[in-house]
């Protein structure tokens, strides 16, 4: 089975992988298999064949984005985000938090997607591994309805290998976020700076173009359906500041995972990442 991917666009690269009921990944699972600081795996309860001592995971969010500049080219080192994990409540999860907790660094993290999972033999089609991450934060709680508690985690990491095991391709992006002090997309007096980054609700976009620039807004998921418009309008001589309140287009509020805002404005785009905690 081939993945099929989706940018936002050619300035994006998104990888989000999950597990959903009749989608065309319904026959395929996430399993992640961690090493502590000493190169000892943290045991978890997956139950898909070869995979013992695995963690079951159930979506995966991350994304890469590229700054370029004014002639349409790239103009600095890719950028990409921390990486959000959703998982069940497991054997390994304390100890997970207890790296965190202690201020200690995973040695890897590895989440490979595995097709056919009820197989006897499973086959790994896409891997991801995690060098010298950690635990940046973490959410969970208990969920009724599946009698389960649910764990959300974001990992940082110092570099990042997304291997293609069907192709034999590999990517790899070293660490290199952008600064909360600076703002972090600038072009020729462009910046687009969404303040706080990561954000766990209330944020705001300022942006600087030239006077009466026809611009708009857009916030958008790693699927590229745009999740809310946060400015459409003429642009004054000072600086845009668009308020956002971590909610949707019908006042709901977003998930916890990475999103893409777009600023658009004639004849060019600046695209920014924002990560969401809950």
């Amino acid at each position: 089975m081939r993945l099929s991917t989706r940018s936002l666009s050619r300035l994006v690269l998104a990888v989000a992988l999950m597990a959903l009921p009749g989608q065309a990944l319904a026959a395929t699972k996430l399993a992640m298999r961690v090493l502590d600081a000493g190169g000892t795996p943290i045991a978890g309860d997956s139950t898909i064949p070869g995979y013992a001592g695995w963690i079951d995971v159930a979506s995966l969010q991350h994304a890469v984005t590229v700054p370029i500049g004014a002639n349409g080219q790239p103009s600095g080192a890719p950028q990409p985000s921390a990486v959000v994990i959703a998982a069940a409540w497991d054997l390994a999860t304390v100890r997970l938090f207890q790296s965190q907790a202690n201020g200690t660094m995973f040695q890897s993290v590895t989440v490979e997607v595995i097709d056919d999972p009820a197989a006897k033999m499973p086959m790994a089609l896409t891997r991801l591994v995690l060098e010298d991450a950690h635990i940046s934060s973490h959410t969970y709680g208990f969920v009724e309805a599946a009698g389960y508690f649910d764990v959300n985690m974001t990992l940082s990491f110092s570099q990042v290998t997304i291997t293609d095991l069907v192709a034999g391709t590999s990517a790899t992006y070293a660490w290199n976020p952008f600064s909360t002090s600076t703002p972090p997309a600038e072009d020729k007096g462009i910046v687009l700076s969404p303040s706080p980054n990561p954000t766990h609700g209330q944020t705001e976009f300022r942006f600087a173009l030239p006077a009466d620039s026809n611009a708009r807004l857009e916030l958008f998921d790693l699927r590229g359906y745009r999740v809310r418009e946060l400015f459409n309008g003429l642009t004054s001589s000072e600086s845009t500041v668009a308020a956002w309140d971590g909610t949707d287009e019908n006042g709901q509020r977003v998930a916890q995972g990475v999103y893409m805002v777009r600023l658009s404005y004639p004849g060019r785009e600046v695209t920014q990442r924002i990560t969401v905690l809950r």
